[in-house]
């Protein structure tokens, strides 16, 4: 995905484990991302998986991107997360449910989550629900296939929406 930026996008990346760690303290530019492409292949499994505390972090990097909340909710530039994990949440908050309220709670409106699951032990309905609740979709890899060349369909698939934020006013008719 780093490679496949647009020149005006906006980025940045949180590994979480036991812990989390942020590539940078707010949302860069796309020029960045050699740089950032480093420092994700410096990074290694470790720890357990503090599910929870990485989608909060993300959502409060989100909201103080250097708008407003208000400004964040309003603007027609969609926000995408890209949540990847191999596990089930072990640390910190652990009930599914509860990580979902926790996150509803605190992302903007105008943020689309797009969960990968990698493995077998992954919380499918956790990874479903994020997505589904936010904008997104879900999908998974197997241990036998690519995550690279997953992620680099998805990319180019969302990097260039053709239309987002759609509504529909039916006037005063009832419909279902």
């Amino acid at each position: 995905i780093l490679d496949h930026l647009n020149s005006e996008d906006r980025f940045n990346i949180i590994s979480f484990s036991t812990g989390t760690q942020a590539y940078a303290s707010g949302m860069r530019p796309a020029d960045e991302a050699a740089e950032a492409r480093r420092w994700v292949d410096g990074l290694s499994a470790q720890g357990s998986t503090d599910i929870n505390r990485a989608l909060l972090e993300v959502a409060a990097l989100v909201d103080t991107s250097g708008e407003s909340r208000a400004a964040t909710r309003a603007a027609t530039r969609p926000t995408y997360v890209i949540f990847l994990t191999d596990g089930l949440p072990t640390e910190g908050e652990v009930d599914s449910q509860k990580i979902l309220d926790n996150f509803r709670a605190a992302a903007v409106s105008n943020l689309s989550l797009f969960s990968f699951g990698v493995g077998y032990d992954v919380d499918t309905f956790l990874l479903d629900s994020l997505a589904q609740e936010n904008r997104g979709a879900s999908s998974y890899v197997l241990p036998d296939e690519r995550l690279d060349e997953k992620l680099s369909a998805f990319y180019a698939k969302v990097s260039t929406p053709v239309l987002t934020g759609l509504s529909l006013d039916f006037g005063g008719l009832v419909v279902y």
